[in-house]
Formats: C-alpha cells, sequence, structure tokens
C-alpha cells in the first residue's frame, strides 16, 4: 500500500479517471455576474448622489454660521475684556471697515477690531491692542448669507445699541436655513 499526502488526492483522482465530469471548480466572476454587480452598483449610486450634495450644502451653511457665531461672541469678549468698543462689520481688505454696509456684504470678509476712539473705524494696530483682532473669511459662494445694514458695535459692556440678525441659507428648502441673532444685551443665539 503507498502512503499518500492529502495534496496528492485530487492530482491522484484526476489521473485515474476519478473525478465527476459535471464538477469543475470554479475561479473568478463571470461577466455576467460582473455587469449585475456594476447595475447594482450604479443604481446605489444614483440614490445617495443628491443627498450628498445637500448633505455638503447644509454642512457649509452650518460651518459659516458657527465661524460668524464665533466672531461675534470673541468680538464681544473682547469689548468686556478691555472694556473698550469692539466694531464687527464687512471688509475688503481684511483691515477696515466697508462703507456703505449693505445686507449682502457680510458674504465677503468680516472683521472684528478695537474703536477705543469711537469713531465707527477701526483703529490704528498697536502692540497692546492688535487691529484687527480677528478675520473670518469669505462665506461659501453656495450660502447666501444677509446681515444689517450697519457696522455692529458692541460697548466696554458687551451690549449693543440694538439687536440684529444675520440670516443664513443653503438652498431652497425651509430646513436650510438659519438665523444668528444678537440682542441688546450682547448674547449672540444661533436657531
Amino acid at each position: 500500500m503507498s502512503i499518500e499526502r492529502q495534496s496528492d488526492r485530487p492530482a491522484h483522482a484526476a489521473a485515474h479517471g476519478m473525478v465527476r465530469p459535471g464538477l469543475r471548480s470554479q475561479r473568478g466572476v463571470t461577466v455576467i455576474e460582473l455587469l449585475a454587480t456594476t447595475a447594482i452598483s450604479a443604481v446605489i449610486l444614483g440614490v445617495a448622489a443628491p443627498n450628498f450634495v445637500e448633505s455638503v450644502r447644509v454642512n457649509r451653511a452650518r460651518s459659516a454660521a458657527q465661524h460668524l457665531t464665533g466672531l461675534l461672541n470673541e468680538a464681544r469678549t473682547e469689548a468686556i475684556k478691555r472694556n473698550v468698543p469692539v466694531l464687527v462689520c464687512p471688509s475688503s481688505n481684511g483691515t477696515s471697515c466697508l462703507s456703505p454696509v449693505t445686507a449682502t456684504s457680510w458674504t465677503g470678509l468680516t472683521i472684528a477690531c478695537y474703536d477705543v476712539n469711537g469713531d465707527g473705524a477701526c483703529d490704528t494696530s498697536s502692540t497692546t491692542a492688535p487691529n484687527p483682532i480677528r478675520v473670518r473669511g469669505q462665506v461659501d459662494a453656495s450660502v447666501t448669507l444677509s446681515g444689517p445694514t450697519a457696522v455692529i458695535r458692541f460697548n466696554g459692556l458687551g451690549a449693543l445699541a440694538s439687536s440684529v440678525s444675520f440670516s443664513l441659507s443653503a438652498g431652497a428648502a425651509a430646513g436650510q436655513s438659519s438665523t444668528i441673532s444678537v440682542a441688546a444685551a450682547g448674547v449672540v443665539r444661533a436657531y
């Protein structure tokens, strides 16, 4: 009796005609299976792509709202900390306030700066009070942002002369818009 190794059995069976003719080992995939998988993937991608695009738009609007809210809160904090007026305004160059301010000019650069002399313009920068305090970049083109038609001025107590609000939108659906309001007391609220 000869001793056969386990790995020799399939070769031995094939050599002696002991393999059943209907059974073959399969390797790879057939063209039909490949086409079916491709078709199913295309359908899934077609359904998911519009939702992904809409999700990106909503996230861009959310990000713009968070950056503006952060800038307003930082300006209020600086006004209270230093007990001096701080301005938040649209800017064309990142160093001075835009004049005149329109509702749509808030989509460009927005700055927060000190206004110690109360003239409604950013003071010159110094080592103890660098101006501007912060610059917020432009809002993405897919986001619509409108705001007040005047410079926002926090006094040394962190309050405003009157409340203001901003409106952000990323699309036509109502669920994609948000509002940022700043109460006369200076409290910033996004909803």
